[in-house]
């Protein structure tokens, strides 16, 4: 097992002599993760400033692992160990590079300014004191404390053993590692050069013996900081195996500390710092949250993932929304905005209090990030829960937008029971938009992104008073809040409700479906087909289902989930894509194999063999056997595969779609005979606008029927337009955009009824308009 230690940066480099392994990659950190590192030594300096020195600072600098090799003969009084290093590489090759390029300017200090050495060290001897421990120990020749991997390895004995201008390197150096170490020497010099304009008025040769001295001590704070502030978590590990296991659990990679690792080190420090903060507390709420996603599988990306999307339900916070915009990363809003965790907030009741409730809320957020983002994980958690919502929620996950939702649906899962009607309620209106909007129609990713968030907070905190979130935040959050969730999710609802209407109107919706190839928008300028060939296969999984319904209980046992569905399905295309003679192609052949009723399923087993065969031969050989419902309503031989019935199995598809994928409001038109497709475009776009004028909202779903209104006494009905004469709700005539009532009455705009009933719900709800 790996012995865990917590040791200062001055322990990790003074007692061994460091190697990066082959199987390392090389140096790779940019100007903006040393920009973090240098103010990150910057805050620590201004932090111990203002205690004035009463505590003990430690500033939490991660994680390294490192394999024990042997000991080695030194030339320092006692021998070294030999250690790989297996993670934080980076780290430390930053931490060598900086004291290299202190120890420079301490030497260039040396030669104007006067110390009293009673009671400091002159400069260069503080230079070579902490060369000795993090370059080279007194310049011997097996002193060097850090080898970098190879292609690293040529440019650090330049630039820090050497201490050579990067520039120089630069001029000639193809190799990145080594361009990537030159250019992080530039970036450290250029900091220090902004710390000898701030503190001295005339440059070093020029300035006071009183500004010399001061910027002697803050380059001396500097090496402190490093030295005694900076603390690793050092595991060492004495075999390969061991170190290549760890190795994949904790390597950075790379990367400079993930956010995750940068709040718990802030709220560790504030535990630090406030008695009534019990750091093991705080650190055990933090890890039991991380632990949660990394027992899944989760990644370092995902965990800070997961942190953000709990930041965003938890302070209502967008990126489009921050109270000061200048401060943009997580980790720095919560130590420096007033209304989370700075340390000097006040009073410090409210400090405290914002921490314990951050924390505590943690494991929950990172159980529902877990069941949101692997839906299998909430299908393990909840046996009761409809398939149907599992199904649901791959969809979204399919969208290309999935993060949109993430959080919304995060706070439904910890506020709303998963296996309740509600949760499955607020996952349809997602699933529904998600389909509509972005998969099918093709709304870019960002649409509504903000909004969904929003709400998410407002779910999130709508079991709090306006009061507790004033005490938690020192200030309100929201505009308004909903008072409950049950409130939230129908106020949602209604929200997501009129955005389908409004991003994904219907008339778009089946102009999209009729597209003349959904795969991959060949035909259409500025469209790209469906999003994914999931989603073709959603929609088909999804029309089996239906099928199998309308039977009876029985086939629905032997459908898989639609997980496996997509692994295992092959999508068909019932005239193939590449014909093997004129009969198997369709007329126009290149215009109409790409449509969406050219296109079924088959299992892995079924028989392919005629797969660019004639209709007649496909049928026979694969369709008629296959068990397949999607295959079983294709016309049997000897009807053809032709135009015509393309064209029928496109309105069944169409009509299948708007029926699955209505929304929750529906307006019925009610005409005493059908009319033409082009007729039902215009009513649908004057419905559309008379509601919108009306009401202020959209109407997601327009269902034109011949025969009789709806029954207008039922509460969740209502006549919105009458005819002015009679009163009635039901048209006569339609001749292209001229209306006309049963009586004879013309019409200003089509006559509608408005029902607020969701029938594969059940749920009575209110359509007032967003």
């Amino acid at each position: 097992m790996a012995d865990a230690s917590q040791k200062k940066l001055l322990n990790i480099f003074q007692e061994a002599q460091l190697e990066v392994p082959r199987y390392q990659r090389s140096y790779a950190w940019n100007e903006k993760q040393i920009t973090d590192l240098l103010e990150d030594i910057e805050y620590v300096i201004e932090r111990d400033k203002a205690l004035t020195g009463n505590r003990d600072i430690v500033h939490y600098f991660g994680t390294v692992v490192l394999d024990d090799i042997r000991e080695i003969e030194s030339p320092a009084p006692s021998n070294w160990m030999l250690y790989e290093i297996v993670d934080g590489q980076q780290r430390l090759t930053t931490i060598s590079l900086l004291v290299s390029c202190i120890c420079e300017e301490l030497k260039e200090l040396s030669n104007v300014v006067q110390v009293d050495t009673a009671r400091r060290s002159k400069p260069d001897q503080l230079a070579q004191k902490y060369r000795d421990i993090y370059v080279k120990y007194q310049n011997k020749e097996n002193g060097q404390r850090l080898r970098p991997a190879a292609l690293t390895q040529r440019a650090y004995e330049k630039l820090v053993i050497a201490e050579e201008d990067p520039d120089d390197l630069l001029e000639k150096e193809p190799v990145l590692p080594a361009r990537k170490l030159a250019e992080g020497k530039q970036t450290i010099i250029s900091w220090i050069k902004d710390l000898r304009a701030e503190y001295l008025s005339n440059g070093l040769s020029d300035s006071s013996q009183e500004e010399l001295n001061d910027y002697y001590g803050y380059l001396e704070d500097v090496l402190s900081v490093v030295s005694n502030t900076f603390e690793v978590t050092r595991y060492r590990v004495d075999d390969t195996a061991e170190a290549g296991r760890l190795f994949e659990v904790v390597n950075d990679r790379g990367k400079v500390l993930t956010t995750a690792e940068k709040v718990k080190s802030h709220l560790l420090y504030c535990a630090g710092e406030v008695d009534e903060l019990d750091a093991q507390t705080v650190a055990r709420k933090f890890n039991e949250a991380i632990e949660t996603i990394t027992l899944q599988g989760g990644t370092e990306q995902q965990i800070d993932q997961f942190v953000e999307r709990h930041w965003e339900i938890f302070t209502g916070e967008t990126s489009r929304s921050r109270i000061r915009q200048d401060i943009d990363e997580l980790h720095r809003r919560i130590k420096q905005i007033d209304r989370y965790a700075p340390l000097d907030r006040e009073p410090e009741e409210d400090l405290v209090q914002w921490v314990e409730t951050y924390v505590s809320t943690l494991k929950d957020a990172a159980n529902a990030f877990v069941a949101i983002y692997d839906p299998d994980v909430l299908k393990d958690q909840y046996d009761d829960i409809d398939p149907q919502v599992i199904d649901k929620l791959y969809s979204i996950e399919n969208s290309g937008a999935a993060t949109n939702f993430r959080p919304l649906l995060m706070a439904a899962y910890i506020k709303l029971d998963p296996s309740s009607d509600e949760f499955s309620r607020l996952v349809r209106q997602c699933e529904v938009f998600s389909f509509r909007a972005y998969q099918v129609v093709g709304r870019v990713t960002t649409l509504l992104r903000r909004r969904l968030k929003q709400e998410a907070h407002l779910l999130y905190v709508s079991d709090r008073s306006e009061q507790e979130i004033r005490d938690l935040f020192g200030a309100k959050t929201a505009d308004e809040y909903y008072g409950s969730p049950a409130k939230a999710v129908d106020e949602i609802c209604d929200i997501i409700d009129n955005e389908i209407g409004r991003r994904a109107p219907e008339n778009d919706f089946i102009t999209y479906l009729k597209k003349r190839d959904v795969i991959s928008g060949d035909f259409t300028t500025g469209w790209g087909g469906f999003t994914r060939k999931d989603t073709i296969k959603y929609l088909l999984y999804e029309y089996e289902r239906d099928l199998r319904e309308q039977e009876g209980d029985t086939g629905l046992r032997t459908l898989v989930g639609f997980s496996k569905f997509r692994e295992d399905s092959e999508l068909e295309h019932i005239a193939p894509v590449n014909p093997a003679n004129d009969r198997a192609a369709l007329p126009n052949h290149e215009e109409n194999v790409g449509r969406l009723a050219n296109i079924a399923f088959l299992w892995p087993d079924d028989n392919k063999s005629a797969s660019n065969d004639v209709y007649s031969e496909k049928y026979n050989n694969t369709y008629e056997s296959s068990g397949v419902k999607v295959l079983e309503e294709l016309p049997s031989p000897p009807k053809k595969w032709d135009l015509d019935a393309l064209d029928a199995r496109e309105d069944d598809l169409v009509n299948f779609c708007l029926g699955r994928w209505s929304g929750e409001t529906i307006a019925y038109v009610t005409t005493a005979e059908p009319v033409e497709e082009h007729i039902e475009e215009e009513i649908r776009d004057r419905v559309n606008s008379h509601f919108k004028h009306s009401r202020g909202g959209s109407v997601p779903t327009i269902k034109i029927q011949a025969g009789e209104p709806l029954d207008d006494s039922r509460e969740d009905v209502e006549s919105v337009r009458t005819c002015p004469d009679c009163n009635a709700v039901k048209m006569g005539l339609v001749n292209k955009d001229e209306f006309y009532c049963a009586c004879g009455t013309a019409l200003e705009g089509p006559i509608y009824q408005i029902e607020s009933y969701n029938t594969k719900q059940g749920i009575t709800r209110n359509t007032q308009g967003v």
